[in-house]
């Protein structure tokens, strides 16, 4: 796996363009001469021939790097009044290299990447998936019925970039949805490798960022909409500004809604009244409706017929997250009945209420899954609620966050019958301090604090008896636990091995 250099392995050629002839897309009537071959936006992406934009950033201006970018190769520079005043102030631009100054360089980056790489997402059927939870789950269902109806397919996201029939064009870009040259650079290299469709998560941060303007979707999804990643946005109304951005006639003429909550209603009119063909869904409402059959199966009602397939996870939103797949395959033409076969193929996501065992299958049901939002830990308790038998919740927030959520999330968890409040990315904060505030929002149920997350595991699961379900929260599939600048390796589901391994030799 390739973990923050995936734009240096994955560069696919480009035919050479002229900047000049990148002026409309930049919003300039002209430019000076020059050939580019590339783009990018990380200095450290920067190859021979590119297009750098520096770009201003939370902490420094991009163009404080700039005598890296100028010694990689770049052939141009694009950046904003900010930028170009560094420049000037540093010298950095001695070598006599086109400087294109716009009003806002994050606005043109998207778009004018896009046409360096020869508008890839043109290439192929490209789906993006929005909402506050779903869109991992959501993504993987979809390539997982892509590939058993035999299509070269490829997700994108929180798990990062996996391609089924190419394994060597994996790799993590270290963000949900990458910055525009990363997110353009593997489009372009998928699209040269024959795959045909991608499903992609498109995180409020990316919208809000305009990572992913000038990417043509074939189809964009809602999940939800519910508290989260307020430290970023502020309130959820521009939260959800940044969300709603996603299903507009600029990335798509087609769109999936879910209307089970307020957000998903409004989506929807918006849509519709832009003039997007919107099939909704829901558990009550919708032109598909879902319930969970007894067994765990998934059945879906549509105008025209209903069908059902087998849930590899448990929940209501399990159920939710499939439909909104198939749903997405309906639209693009595929007859329902080949939906409903494909359907059954899919598999758990990993870290998504993904069952953990041990070797010898004795010991408490345990489950792994991401929920770090109130709502999600609200739905994943409910989820993994058995007929009967206790159930545990090992629960941390990360730092550095939203931490209005934090007693939210506690909350939330008080359903279960023991909290067990770990860490979870402490990441600059002080984690006591994180747990204090989960902790205290848990109510009514009986509770611990073990700062160690190995420790909070294996307490949690030698706690359980046979017939109990041990509910791990927050992290889900990740490889690491970030804590005070270094990222150390940890992985949920390797610990609840370890600790099922020795609950079963007692």
């Amino acid at each position: 796996m390739v973990t923050g250099t995936l734009m240096a392995v994955l560069r696919p050629a480009t035919a050479p363009v002229a900047l000049s002839s990148l002026a409309p897309a930049l919003g300039v009537t002209r430019t000076e001469e020059a050939i580019v071959t590339g783009a990018a936006i990380d200095s450290r992406h920067v190859a021979r021939g590119d297009l750098w934009f520096a770009l201003p950033g939370a902490q420094r201006h991009a163009m404080q790097f700039a005598a890296a970018a100028v010694a990689a190769g770049a052939v141009a520079v694009v950046t904003d009044e900010a930028g170009a005043r560094i420049a000037r102030q540093t010298g950095a631009l001695t070598q006599r290299l086109p400087l294109i100054v716009v009003p806002d360089a994050r606005a043109v980056a998207g778009p004018v990447v896009a046409q360096v790489f020869g508008h890839p997402s043109r290439a192929m059927s490209v789906v993006g998936v929005t909402g506050t939870n779903g869109k991992t789950s959501v993504t993987h269902y979809l390539r997982d019925a892509w590939t058993s109806a035999a299509r070269d397919s490829a997700v994108m996201g929180t798990l990062g970039v996996r391609v089924g029939a190419h394994p060597d064009m994996e790799g993590v870009t270290g963000f949900t949805t990458p910055e525009a040259d990363v997110l353009q650079m593997t489009l372009a290299s998928l699209a040269a490798a024959g795959v045909t469709d991608v499903a992609m998560e498109v995180s409020s941060h990316a919208l809000a960022l305009r990572r992913v303007d000038g990417t043509q979707f074939a189809a964009v999804v809602f999940t939800n909409l519910s508290q989260d990643h307020l430290d970023f946005h502020g309130t959820m109304a521009s939260y959800f500004e940044a969300k709603a951005r996603l299903l507009t006639p600029e990335f798509s003429h087609n769109a999936v809604v879910c209307v089970d909550d307020d957000a998903g209603r409004e989506v929807a009119q918006r849509a519709s009244s832009a003039g997007l063909r919107v099939l909704t869904y829901g558990s009550t409402d919708g032109d598909w409706r879902f319930r969970v059959a007894p067994g765990q199966v998934l059945h879906i009602a549509t105008p025209g017929e209903t069908f059902t397939a087998p849930m590899p996870s448990p929940g209501d939103f399990t159920a939710a997250n499939l439909t909104a797949a198939a749903a997405v395959l309906a639209l693009s033409g595929m007859p329902l009945a080949a939906v409903a076969e494909h359907m059954r193929t899919v598999t758990p996501v990993p870290g998504r209420m993904e069952p953990i065992s041990a070797d010898s299958g004795e010991g408490p049901t345990v489950y792994v899954d991401y929920a770090h939002s109130p709502d999600a830990v609200a739905r994943a308790v409910t989820a993994a609620r058995g007929a009967s038998g206790r159930l545990i919740v090992v629960l941390g927030a990360g730092g550095d966050r939203d931490a209005t959520k934090r007693p939210l999330m506690g909350r939330a968890a008080s359903a279960a019958d023991l909290v067990v409040v770990t860490d979870d990315n402490p990441r600059s904060e002080e984690p006591a301090s994180i747990r204090a505030m989960v902790g205290s929002g848990v109510a009514g149920c009986e509770s611990v604090d073990i700062a160690d997350r190995a420790e909070a595991i294996g307490f949690a699961i030698r706690s359980a008896r046979v017939g109990d379900v041990v509910l791990i929260l927050g992290k889900g599939a990740e490889q690491g636990q970030d804590y005070r600048g270094a990222v150390l390796p940890f992985d949920d589901r390797a610990h609840a091995r370890t600790a099922l391994r020795e609950w079963s030799a007692t």
